[in-house]
């Protein structure tokens, strides 16, 4: 048995439910939020095999610092954001990228 064979096995398997399906739920009284491991189990609902992707957090510290460098050191507005497991990095109008860790703190620019 190869390595990816054994991959494709472990992996879980993505359930969509259509659109009679989750009908029949409404009329049953359940909702997909707060479906119980039975009626998953069962195969009544869909079943996605993660569960949050992101958590969203107020971030004061790097707003503030992002509205300094914008007045004082010209880099321009905030334009695009991408946040890594590590880094959480800041593209502006002026194709500077800032470069700040999960604390807050300027790293790069």
């Amino acid at each position: 048995v190869s390595p990816l064979m054994v991959k494709r096995r472990l992996k879980p398997k993505l359930e969509v439910g259509s659109y009679l399906q989750k009908k029949q739920l409404r009329r049953a009284g359940e909702s997909s939020i707060s479906a119980t491991k039975s009626s998953v189990a069962n195969g009544n609902i869909p079943r996605f095999g993660f569960s949050g992707v992101m958590e969203h957090r107020s971030l004061p510290n790097l707003s503030s610092k992002l509205l300094t460098n914008t007045q004082k050191e010209s880099v321009g507005l905030p334009t695009a954001m991408s946040v890594n497991s590590k880094f959480i990095t800041v593209g502006t109008q002026k194709g500077v990228i800032l470069v700040f860790d999960h604390f807050e703190v300027l790293r790069h620019r």
